[in-house]
This record gives C-alpha cells, sequence and structure tokens, in this order.
C-alpha cells in the first residue's frame, strides 16, 4: 500500500488533444521502490500517462509530484528519470559502451567515472563480453539489456518502462520478466511500467492499475484484480470470466433458467436492478460426478457439450440440464480429468463456491457493449467526427440514463456510417451477442 508519503503523486491529471479528452482526473500514489503496472487496451491512455510525468507530453490539467516537488512545469532533461521504449531507442551508430555513455557524457561526468559506471552496467545487465558490439550485432533480448541499462545510467530516482518485452518471443519476455523484476528489487528503483499484457502485470506488478477509456477503473494487488475485480470491464478484461444471465429473485439470491443460485448480497443500490450479469471464473467451477452426493447450496446438474485440451488444463464447455440455453466453462487439471474419465455428453455436477462468485447491474454490461460496437463502426471516420462520438459516449457512460446523451452520441457519429443500415446491424449483432459483454 501506498505509504503517507509517496515518492510519486499524480493529482487530477487530465489530457486533452483538441475536443478528445485522452485522460481524465487521473490521481495516482506512487511508493518508494514500488513497481507500479498500467494495463489496459491500447488506446486507454496508459502510454499518454507515462509520457505526462516524463514530461513528452504537456498535462492540460493537473499535477505531478516527484519527491514532493511538482515536476509538471519541467522540461524532460530537468526530471530525474531514465526511460525504455518499446522499440529500444538505441544509437544505432554508436556501440553498446557508447550508448551507455551517452547520458552520463551529458551530465559531465569525468572519463574515469564513466568507465567504471559503464563497467558497472554491464555487469548488471550480463553484456561484459559485448561492449564492443553495435545494436545490429545484438540480439532483441540483448538489446533489450542495453536499453536498460542505459536507462539506469545516472541513477534516476525514477524508471519508466513503455512496453518493453512487446517485442519479443515468448521465452524471451519470461526470461526477461525476471530479470528485471530482480535488478528493480536489488537497486530499490520507483518503477511504472506500462503494459496491455495481463500476465506481465499479474507476475512482476506490486500494484496493478487498469485503465478504460483515459480513467482509472481498479487499482490494487494483483490478487486484489484478479480475484475481486470491481467492473464488469476488469472482470472481463483480466482473465477470463463467465457471464451468466440471471433475475434477482430475493437479497442474495438470483435465478439462472429456473435455478436459484445463492451469492454475497449486493450494496442497496446495485440491489435494485434485477437484471444481473452472474459470474464466475472457469478454474473456480467445480466438477464432481452427477451421483456423487452432494448438498453445496450453488450445485446444478449439467452435460459437457466439449473439451478442449489445453497442455496443463482441459477447458470443458457446459451447459445446464434443464437448458441449454445457458452455457459456461470450466478448466480442469489434467489429473482431475483422467480421475473423473470425464468426455463429451457427459452429465456431472458442478458447484459455483459462493466466496468466488461476482454480481454485476446488466445494463452497465449492455451500455459498454453497444457503445463500443459503435466506436467501431466509427473507427475509419474523420478525425473530428470520431473525436467528437468519443466524447458524447463518455458522457453518455458517466450518467447511462441520460437519452439526450444518447441520441447526441448518435447525432455526432452520424455522418461516420455509410448507411443507415449499419446501425441497424449494431443493434441485431448486439442482440444476439448480449451475453457477452465486452
Amino acid at each position: 500500500m501506498p505509504s503517507a508519503s509517496p515518492y510519486l503523486r499524480i493529482v487530477d491529471l487530465t489530457k486533452r488533444f483538441g475536443t478528445f479528452e485522452a485522460l481524465k482526473d487521473i490521481n495516482l500514489e506512487v511508493s518508494q521502490s514500488e513497481l507500479i503496472c498500467l494495463l489496459g487496451p491500447s488506446g486507454c491512455g496508459k502510454t499518454t500517462v507515462l509520457r505526462c510525468i516524463a514530461g513528452l507530453e504537456t498535462p492540460t490539467a493537473g499535477q505531478i509530484f516527484q519527491n514532493g516537488v511538482d515536476i509538471a512545469p519541467f522540461p524532460p532533461d530537468k526530471r530525474d528519470f531514465g526511460i525504455v521504449f518499446q522499440s529500444y531507442a538505441l544509437f544505432p551508430n554508436l556501440t553498446v559502451n557508447e550508448n551507455l555513455a551517452f547520458g552520463l557524457k551529458n551530465r559531465k561526468f569525468t572519463k574515469h567515472q564513466i568507465e567504471e559506471r559503464i563497467a558497472q552496467l554491464k555487469h548488471t545487465v550480463g553484456l561484459e563480453e559485448h561492449g564492443s558490439k553495435f545494436p545490429n550485432q545484438l540480439s532483441g533480448g540483448q538489446q533489450q539489456r542495453v536499453a536498460l541499462a542505459r536507462a539506469l545510467a545516472t541513477s534516476p530516482g525514477l524508471l519508466l518502462l513503455d512496453e518493453p518485452l512487446s517485442a519479443l518471443d515468448a521465452k524471451v519476455r519470461q526470461h526477461l520478466r525476471r530479470e528485471i523484476l530482480q535488478l528493480q528489487r536489488k537497486i530499490g528503483i520507483t518503477t511504472i511500467l506500462v503494459t496491455h499484457d495481463q500476465e506481465e502485470a499479474l507476475t512482476m506488478g506490486d500494484r496493478i492499475v487498469v485503465m478504460d477509456h483515459g480513467i482509472i477503473a481498479q487499482t490494487g494487488t494483483p490478487g486484489e484484480i484478479y480475484g475481486s475485480p470491481e467492473s464488469v470491464f476488469v472482470a472481463d478484461f483480466i482473465g477470463e470470466m463467465n457471464f451468466l444471465e440471471g433475475i434477482v429473485s430475493s437479497p442474495g439470491s438470483v435465478m439462472i433458467d429456473r435455478t436459484d443460485f445463492s451469492f454475497k448480497p449486493l450494496p442497496n443500490d446495485q440491489v435494485k436492478d434485477k437484471n444481473v450479469f452472474f459470474c464466475i471464473r472457469p478454474e473456480d467451477v467445480v466438477i464432481n460426478h452427477a451421483s456423487k452426493p452432494n448438498s453445496d447450496v450453488n450445485s446444478a446438474l449439467s452435460i459437457i457439450q466439449h473439451t478442449e485440451y489445453l497442455g496443463s488444463i482441459y477447458r470443458i464447455r457446459l451447459a445446464f440440464e434443464n437448458s441449454n440455453r445457458t452455457e459456461f466453462v470450466a478448466q480442469v487439471p489434467p489429473a482431475n480429468m483422467r480421475e473423473l474419465n470425464l468426455g463429451p455428453g457427459q452429465t456431472v455436477q458442478v458447484n459455483f463456491p459462493i466466496d468466488r462468485l461476482h454480481i454485476y447491474p446488466r445494463w452497465t454490461c449492455l451500455w459498454r457493449w453497444f457503445l463500443t460496437q459503435l466506436r467501431r463502426s466509427v473507427a475509419s471516420a474523420p478525425i473530428a467526427v470520431t473525436i467528437r462520438f468519443r466524447e458524447a459516449c463518455s458522457q453518455f457512460l458517466e450518467s447511462p440514463f441520460s437519452w439526450s446523451c444518447f441520441f447526441l452520441c448518435l447525432r455526432s457519429s452520424w455522418k461516420a456510417f455509410r448507411t443507415r443500415l449499419e446501425i441497424l446491424l449494431a443493434y441485431q449483432t448486439m442482440s444476439s451477442t448480449f451475453k457477452h459483454p465486452l
């Protein structure tokens, strides 16, 4: 958790590009030596936050405090940070040693200090034998190590990493994750990592900041983000989640296909919405033989529709026995699969543990999904039209029952559609896939 005096504090950070609001009132505190991951889909604003911290973008409003000093007015060269870009940004005409020395020379280090620091950095990242090589003579992983060492050369107080591993293959990424994490723990440098890779964020971050359309959707530890998502967006974006349509029949009880299931009662402001999504992660679904006695509250007979072997797990698609309309997915280790001898067409008993369930009002899923479909429809529209459309959508998400915002959303983007038929198709698509919210 952040300390009383955070090393980095962002207050009401807002960034607009013309009329498009890329960031809206971002507030975040980062403790000394903490590694924070900014996680979200493309276009959510995570890189814009990083660029504002680095001084590469000028905030429209807000303050950024580093070690108690507001650095928002400072140019990049007056800020205390090192940065690693996705493309590494190494100087192709300089050797490894010369790349590492670049920042040190600008800071007026002596020749002896530079040589000593370069040797130390190469030892830290394991490149002692590559000092005289040029970047094109190095592998992708080695280039990334050079970029990381160069960012640390001047011993900055803050390290910024902009998707540094996205261009590498899976095996190299896993190896460099461990190396970066070990190095960060050893040096104790405060670090902000931007990524769209969920696994990367879950394995590396002390805390994760999930972003969605320029706002912070949720902040917490990896366990909190994965195990207790606060919104539909976070639940759907992080990992895999089953979304089952249900109706709240009484406080703490939801009916799905004429079967009642129990859950922890919702807050009063959400119980009013009877139409909900009953959500559980595939690995939390418990499967047993249909003949096995079971007194658990949330049990139901289900039929296995399909199984997929994925190496470390089996992915099983099931449907309730009393209705083939509602399908859901379970994940089972191979050992359990062999023990239960499961196969397509078999009837089994499934259990949904109450402490692993999540309930969300269904309208939030509907409108967020529908507006996403409309955004995709205008993706190729002129920039000015698209900006007006996104702005209207953002207003609508803040006040979902404001019909004036809804009609403004349609009117602002009308010219972006080639025919009225596209809007009709958007509605039809929404109706047919409503149970799979985005």
